[in-house]
């Protein structure tokens, strides 16, 4: 009896050791894409979609030449949405283990928007159409039916704080 107890207290313990997995938001942005958008150009939402890039790996060396990445992760998004821009936007990561088999997986979950200009007539119908507004508060979506109702995008704040930033790396990379 002892030793069956034993037993499945060893095998629980290696079980725990060898298989597991976890998740963890790492970020939480206003909006995010990797095609640019312009002021003056027209959206409607598509809906909430979930993009996904991933990498499996063999003890440490990986099975596929593609590794995870987040721009992957987003481009994944906007093409199940069809879509040019992601806002709300989620990034998780996570993944399993599995012994020797391991695999890492990043996922970008936010509110598709694609361009009028792309949709036909009748994918437009019943749609709430959003213009890409430059202000005082920033980048903007506004809606063409009610222009009180305003989607933040950018703030200038955001915005500032950008420039800041590409300019302090521009100043580091001519020293």
């Amino acid at each position: 009896m002892r030793r069956t107890v034993l037993s499945f207290v060893l095998l629980l313990t290696a079980s725990m050791f060898t298989l597991s997995s976890c998740s963890v938001v790492t970020g939480e942005f206003t909006v995010l894409g990797t095609r640019n958008f312009e002021t003056g150009q027209t959206y409607v939402s598509k809906g909430e979609f979930t993009g996904e890039s991933s990498t499996t790996f063999f003890l440490t060396f990986p099975l596929s030449s593609r590794q995870a990445h987040w721009e992957y992760a987003i481009e994944n998004a906007l093409d199940l949405g069809e879509g040019d821009l992601l806002t709300d936007v989620e990034i998780s990561e996570g993944g399993f283990f599995l012994f020797l088999i391991n695999n890492f997986k990043i996922k970008a979950k936010g509110e598709v928007w694609a361009r009028t200009s792309r949709l036909s007539a009748a994918d437009l119908e019943g749609k709430e159409v959003f213009e890409m507004m430059y202000g005082d508060d920033g980048y903007q979506l506004v809606s063409t039916e009610n222009p009180a109702k305003r989607i933040s995008v950018l703030s200038n704040d955001e915005i500032v704080q950008e420039h800041a930033q590409s300019l302090e790396t521009e100043t580091q990379s001519a020293h």
